[in-house]
């Protein structure tokens, strides 16, 4: 009866290391955002993060390729993908932020990273 026991308390460490951050979450600021897909193992260095147009909402650079937005409102999420499909730029989205990019491959990281959905431009 203890070997059961046993065996399950030597798989529990297996079962943690394999939590990452956590898909299609909802996120406070872009910082926080950005500290959730570098914890996956992307490297976005080190930009300040910004505020926009949109009160509440804040926007910070990954590797100068990845603009991650948190949103502030309804109304930015509107003016964000408005402005998004005019300069025909992808994007990831879910919960409360978007992630965008010229660049599929790099959205298609972030996806894999913390979820969301991509809307291709091309």
């Amino acid at each position: 009866m203890r070997r059961p026991a046993l065996a399950l308390l030597t798989l529990f460490p297996l079962v943690l290391t394999g939590c990452g951050p956590q898909q299609n979450a909802s996120y406070d600021d872009a910082n926080e955002m950005r500290q959730a897909v570098e914890d996956s193992g992307m490297d976005c260095g080190d930009d300040e993060q910004s505020t926009g147009q949109f009160p509440g909402t804040t926007t910070v650079m990954c590797d100068e390729k990845v603009m991650l937005t948190v949103l502030g409102s309804d109304d930015a999420e509107r003016g964000i993908k408005d402005s998004l499909e005019e300069l025909n730029l992808s994007y990831v989205q879910a919960g409360n932020w978007i992630a965008a990019s010229g660049y599929i491959s790099r959205l298609e990281e972030i996806q894999e990273a913390i979820g969301g959905n991509l809307t291709r431009m091309d």
